[in-house]
């Protein structure tokens, strides 16, 4: 495969295939990393990019095909091929990010012919690798080429495919069986080595499974940054004019140690780094995710300022190099301030260190997410933008919203 990122000077590009079954956050854990990385990443987008009868499918249905009315050959031919015309596409940046890997081309098809033809599990293994038998050889070259990483709900394959089904607005009989039977796939996949990196999302925060995806890539190459806003507890103030959010803010920063930063130089930062030239036209979610993903360990503001006494920060409470505060270790700036839709303040917690380095780091940053935040005698390592995530709490002027459960929330939701 041609590419001009294979030569000497550079280390060789990389694909890596995000796998595993409905809503376990695949497409929103590919946005994340990739609004990260910036130019260093390339998304291959989705499979129907890769054939043109998808267009056909679509406008007749695409679930009436693929359950009732398509042969189950063309099913796994229209697949078979997606994924392979995918796998042909030139790099376009050093790391590229797949939805959806190889293996999940045999999941998809036996859990297909499972529904469709009343096979259990082992049968419709048996059948899917015979309906893929024409495309063995290319298809066993392309999932050599990539790095397969699979996002699960859980171990168990029957409460996965329950969560899986809860977060549909309507589920269909057939496709309650599909993903039943799909879950069982891909466990066995799992089970059989196909998938040399796995991640139980569980009930944990957007950010901490992706906290986890980038210490599982960042050996593969060295523009996948390290971690993701790791041992920060991060508290979010929003409110009208004048109602407390500065009071709030020095409170916290002179009571509980929190370093305070301004939002709209965290969102204009972010974006400009992700190439997006006006983020205030996006959706909050992803204004949260540019923020939350792109102050880590491996990075430090590109463009920044002597902030004036209104970024109200010291240097004794905030990391090092934090955007908006003043110190000897921050480089000269010029403060832009936020724009008025933008109005709050960004407040991170210092970790002790106890917590940041715990070998049960996720259980301990659960249990240590309930608790206040107090600054540590630590202070270096509290500060590390390299632990883990631990929790989001927004606060707005008079009240206190605590995260849900993730069982009555959405599992992408930041």
């Amino acid at each position: 495969m041609s590419s001009p990122y294979n030569s000497d000077t550079y280390p060789l590009p990389v694909s890596v295939a995000f796998s595993g079954p409905d809503n376990t956050g695949k497409t929103k854990q590919i946005g994340i990393l990739a609004r990260r990385m910036g130019p260093a990443a390339s998304s291959a987008g989705p499979l129907d990019r890769y054939d043109p009868r998808w267009n056909v499918i679509k406008a007749d249905g695409m679930a009436r095909w693929w359950f009732e009315t398509g042969p189950v050959e063309e099913v796994a031919d229209v697949l078979a091929t997606s994924y392979l015309e995918r796998s042909r596409l030139p790099f376009s940046a050093p790391v590229r990010l797949l939805d959806r890997g190889i293996p999940m081309l045999e999941a998809s098809v036996a859990a297909t012919v499972a529904v469709r033809e009343d096979l259990d599990a082992a049968q419709a293994t048996d059948r899917a690798r015979i309906l893929l038998a024409p495309y063995e050889t290319d298809l066993r070259a392309a999932e050599e080429d990539e790095h397969a990483l699979v996002l699960l709900h859980c171990e168990d394959p029957e409460e996965g495919a329950r969560r899986s089904l809860a977060h549909e607005v309507s589920v269909t009989d057939i496709y309650a069986a599909y993903q039943r039977h799909l879950h069982e796939q891909i466990n066995r996949l799992v089970d059989e080595g196909r998938f040399p990196m796995a991640i139980r999302i569980g009930d944990r925060p957007t950010v901490a499974v992706q906290d986890e995806v980038r210490r599982l890539l960042a050996p593969l190459h060295p523009e996948v940054p390290g971690r993701a806003l790791a041992g920060v507890h991060v508290t979010a103030l929003g409110g009208m004019s004048e109602s407390g959010k500065s009071t709030a803010g020095e409170y916290l920063r002179t009571q509980h140690g929190h370093a305070r930063l301004k939002i709209g130089y965290l969102i204009e930062n972010s974006a400009s780094h992700a190439g997006i030239g006006d983020p205030y036209r996006l959706g909050p979610v992803v204004q949260a995710e540019l923020i939350v993903t792109r102050w880590t360990a491996s990075t430090r503001p590109t463009t920044s300022s002597t902030p004036s006494a209104s970024s109200r920060c010291t240097t004794s409470t905030r990391p090092p190099n934090s955007p908006g505060c003043s110190g000897p270790s921050s480089p000269s700036r010029t403060w832009t301030p936020p724009r008025p839709h933008a109005s709050g303040e960004v407040l991170l917690a210092p970790r002790t260190s106890s917590t940041a380095t715990s070998p049960n780091a996720h259980e301990a940053r659960t249990r240590s997410s309930r608790s206040p935040m107090r600054s540590s005698a630590t202070t270096d390592r509290a500060w590390s933008w390299s632990g883990g995530w631990t929790a989001s709490r927004s606060i707005a002027a008079g009240r206190n919203t605590s995260p849900r459960p993730c069982r009555s929330t959405r599992s992408d939701s930041p």
